[in-house]
């Protein structure tokens, strides 16, 4: 009976609040739109682009237009931290209403920001099973931009990757399979909406237009579209994603008569990018804001004027004008349009009430402060570093598992040798990840190795791991099979994908395979704990490798509760408490205590600090490394009592600081 009253009082609450947030939004808006004069609303719908690590003479330029025309808002590229949250702070200053602030960031910050944190592309987040993962990284990107000042995120890109070849789409896609695209990208769009930072998807492509009309010289579309490609843009109206941007698309035309053929001077290039925001509104119910990139417009019509591609971007129905090169001369002809139709007053009237409801929507009906201070620490903290490894090791996918020799569980009597096609140092970490569960060889494989040799060499391994790296040669790759399936019937061989395409269409041929898509830090420390099963895998193919490693290709394998390495936080504590065990050690070796030591912390099976300090001996001639080995014979006493002391402190038994009572105790 309490749950039900409880549940009732929740959604009166709710729906309280929702009725009284509407009216806030409309009484702002309104409050606002009656301020502006002609000029001012035009502005609303530009978007200038501030160029990369821009001077001070031009964000002074910048800041001038923003005044003078109530600019809508700018978006930023290449930047660091502090100059771009520094232009942001007093472009926000000179505007008269506060600014969408926008940056491409469809894998984080890292995309355009320097020294903040780069979360895995699409194309990897697409492999990860659990989308709530991606909504996580949808609120942690939301939380950085504001951060930054930043309020509007131009992504998600929500194209299906239908050519694998194509790198371009490819890495910025989440694969192939239009449910799973439209499930990522709705999770990454509702963390980043749900948390105050608002999304414009891209790119909506058509894929064919029929001209039906030109009146004053402007058409009249139909759009075709591809019912597939068209399904994540569809979940993502659903979920009232603030912005879409159309692609720039080439095809050929259709009419519905001949005589519109000579009478259009756009090719399939412009019509699509210009029309299909509005045609979306129409056809599609999308209710959000589109959005036109100016400059694809200046590179198919090459005989505009200044100002007239702004004028035909707004007749097309669009509401955000990226790029604007010529504010000034764009609001006059803008103006004129409007005073020769008045069709173009109420359009205008519209998108400038919509820009105003989504600049609320984000927070801007109160203008804030940038905090300055330590931005680059609030951007790259503990929080982020390891959701950036949560979310590379949710994508590691074991392609092929046919002998179920994955994970690897007994390590008795067993001999492993690790073979590398790369000799480079982000191969070394792999290795020495490796080397934490077991004793393994380490051989090199090139376009110079004597097979045979090796051959040899390998006999009395019974477990081959085999890192495949992208930079490996297909003629390595060559070798390597040729050697492998030699040895296969004899031994557990266990090929480890970082990232070759050239490998993975062969994949398929071989008993056990892992892909973790690139050879980042994260998945060179993930893979050898998927192998001897400190972490579980569950990762799918996003994308179609070859004919029998199909979209959506994988195999579960579990954790057996071996020791995972992570990070302090991902066990509960602070990594900066831990830091303090520098400096304790360090005091020790300085004051003669110990010539070195080694300090291991683990906490519910995850090892969270690992360190080697000082050297075996005080003549300082040997350091001490993760391969020491210390005999801890005489150590019982120290261990044992040290246990029993902080057992009975903490039941108050004694006071660590009279030494009368130690006796006393002992004898309770």
């Amino acid at each position: 009976m309490h749950k039900k009253v409880l549940s009732v009082f929740f959604l009166l609450l709710v729906a309280f609040f929702t009725v009284h947030a509407q009216p806030g939004k409309n009484n702002w808006v309104d409050s606002v739109f009656t301020t502006l004069n002609a000029d001012e609303k035009i502005g609303q719908l530009f978007m200038i682009v501030i160029p990369a690590h821009a001077g001070s003479d031009v964000l002074e330029g910048i800041a001038n237009d923003i005044k003078s025309h109530e600019v809508g808002g700018i978006i930023f590229q290449q930047e660091t931290p502090f100059h771009q949250a520094a232009a942001t702070q007093k472009f926000q200053r000179v505007s008269k209403i506060p600014l969408f602030v926008g940056q491409d960031a469809e894998w984080g910050l890292g995309q355009m920001i320097d020294s903040t944190i780069s979360f895995p592309r699409p194309m990897i987040l697409g492999a990860i099973s659990n989308d709530s993962m991606i909504y996580e990284m949808g609120r942690e990107t939301a939380r950085q931009m504001k951060v930054m000042g930043l309020n509007l995120n131009f992504a998600p890109l929500a194209d299906i990757n239908n050519d694998p070849q194509d790198p371009m789409i490819s890495y910025r896609s989440f694969g192939e399979n239009k449910v799973n695209v439209a499930d990522k990208a709705a999770a990454f769009t509702n963390g980043l909406q749900d948390h105050g930072v608002l999304a414009c998807a891209k790119h909506f492509t058509v894929k064919g237009l029929t001209i039906v009309d030109i009146s004053n010289n402007l058409p009249s579309i139909h759009a075709s579209i591809d019912s597939v490609a068209a399904f994540p843009f569809k979940r993502l109206f659903e979920n009232q994603v603030t912005g879409v941007m159309p692609a720039s698309t080439t095809f050929p035309l259709f009419y519905d008569n001949a005589k519109l053929v000579k009478k259009n001077g756009f090719d399939a290039s412009t019509l699509s990018l210009l029309f299909t925001g509005n045609w979306l509104k129409e056809k599609m119910d999308f209710k959000g804001l589109s959005f036109v990139d100016l400059s694809q417009i200046k590179l198919v019509t090459e005989k505009n004027r200044e100002g007239d591609a702004e004028v035909l971007a707004f007749q097309a129905g669009n509401d955000i004008l990226i790029g604007p090169q010529d504010i000034p001369q764009a609001i006059r002809k803008i103006k004129k349009l409007i005073k020769a139709e008045n069709k173009y007053e109420e359009q205008l009237n519209v998108s400038v009430r919509k820009i105003l409801a989504a600049k609320y929507k984000a927070g801007l009906f109160a203008k804030k402060e940038i905090n300055l201070d330590n931005l680059t620490a609030k951007l790259t903290g503990s929080g982020a570093q390891l959701l950036k490894q949560k979310l590379y090791e949710s994508s590691i996918t074991v392609v092929r598992n046919t002998n179920n020799t994955l994970p690897i569980a007994s390590l008795e009597n067993k001999h492993f040798a690790f073979i590398t096609s790369d000799e480079t140092i982000p191969n070394q970490l792999f290795y020495s990840y490796l080397s934490k569960y077991v004793s393994a060889g380490y051989f090199t494989v090139n376009d110079k190795t004597d097979l045979l040799d090796l051959s040899d060499a390998l006999t009395d391994q019974e477990v081959i791991i085999v890192g495949i790296f992208p930079q490996t040669p297909p003629s390595v790759i060559e070798r390597l099979n040729r050697l492998l399936n030699q040895l296969a019937p004899s031994r557990e061989i266990i090929y480890c994908d970082f990232g070759n395409e050239t490998f993975l269409k062969s994949a398929e041929n071989f008993s056990t395979v892992i892909t973790a898509y690139t050879n980042t830090p994260e998945t060179l420390k993930a893979v050898p704990q998927v192998i001897f099963g400190g972490l579980s895998a569950s990762g799918r193919l996003p994308f179609t490798a070859s004919a029998k490693l199909k979209e959506g290709a994988g195999v579960t394998t579990k954790s057996i509760n071996r020791f995972v390495y992570s990070t302090p936080e991902d066990a509960h504590m602070n990594s900066r408490t831990l830091e303090q065990i520098e400096r304790i050690a360090d005091e020790a070796i300085n004051t003669g205590a110990t010539p070195g030591c080694q300090v291991f912390v683990a906490r519910n099976g995850k090892v969270i600090y690992e360190r080697s300090f000082g050297s075996l001996t005080y003549e300082k001639t040997n350091p001490v490394s993760s391969e020491t080995l210390y005999d801890l014979a005489s150590l019982t006493k120290v261990s044992a009592t040290l246990q029993a002391m902080m057992f009975m402190y903490e039941k108050g038994l004694i006071d660590i600081y009279k030494k009368s009572q130690f006796r006393d105790a002992l004898t309770q």
